[in-house]
């Protein structure tokens, strides 16, 4: 469900007509050729029982990377839309799955001070969701099947203009 919500996430900024001029988003951190960029990931995940089930409450971070090499003033005045615009696109959505109205629940400066010298401003978005997890009854054997089945996904290309489509895949599945 965790990769799910992080393509959702992503799909929904990339390929609705948001206004958003991002360069790039993408779910694995590294070098950037274009600027501004998203990184979206997971950051936690909250658990607790509610009743025989698991109520799970993952916190997306939504990490945007402007980069201006003119001031900081200009910096912030290019950055703010661009929040605006991510909160605005991901605020009360459940993305066609069953979860949660998405919350955008706090952005703010974690830029460092080098960064800041190399031009950047970095904001960290927090997102919060939740979705419940059913308890698997072991008589049932495919739902069983599918908690000890990985889905492995080879990503070859080394630069960062891929095409984002993986190069090949796996499912491998364990033994109990």
């Amino acid at each position: 469900m965790l990769a799910e919500i992080e393509q959702a996430i992503i799909s929904r900024i990339t390929n609705k007509n948001l206004g958003l001029v991002t360069a790039r988003v993408q779910t694995e951190k590294g070098p950037v050729a274009r600027y501004p960029a998203l990184y979206v990931a997971i950051g936690s995940e909250k658990m607790r029982r509610t009743g025989n089930n698991l109520k799970c409450e993952p916190v997306i971070s939504v990490i945007l990377f402007f980069k201006n090499l003119q001031r900081e003033e200009q910096r912030r005045a290019g950055i703010y839309p661009i929040l605006e615009g991510i909160r605005q696109a991901l605020f009360n959505q459940s993305l066609g799955m069953r979860i949660d109205a998405l919350l955008p629940e706090i952005w703010r400066d974690i830029t460092t001070d080098d960064e800041r010298e190399e031009g950047f401003l970095i904001f960290g978005m927090e997102v919060k969701t939740g979705y419940v997890v059913h308890t698997v009854d072991d008589s049932d054997v495919a739902a069983g099947n599918d908690l000890i089945t990985i889905g492995l996904k080879y990503y070859l290309e080394p630069d960062i203009n891929s095409d984002g489509a993986a190069d090949a895949e796996d499912d491998v599945t364990t033994t109990q």
